[in-house]
């Protein structure tokens, strides 16, 4: 929908539906090894800024506490509005 970006009010962006789709849009069987962590840092939201997607089992889980896993590597922020 990138010709619906221009259009798009700060209202308009629903972060719970935007993990959703991110859960489902995941290939477990795309990922390296048995256990993944995805986190993701949210600076613009006074709420629920952090997010995981916990991928092992073949399954891809939706976390808004830490999971426990440790993340061993990190990247720097891809995208800003």
């Amino acid at each position: 929908m990138c010709w619906a970006r221009g259009a798009l009010d700060d209202e308009d962006f629903n972060l719970d539906l935007l993990i959703l789709y991110l859960e489902r849009s995941i290939d477990p069987e795309q990922l390296p090894g048995v256990e993944t962590v995805i986190q993701f840092k949210f600076t613009d939201v006074s709420k629920q800024k952090d997010w995981w997607l916990l991928v092992r089992n073949g399954s891809v889980e939706v976390c808004v506490v830490p999971p426990g896993v440790t993340c061993t590597s990190s990247s720097p922020p891809m995208f800003e509005r």
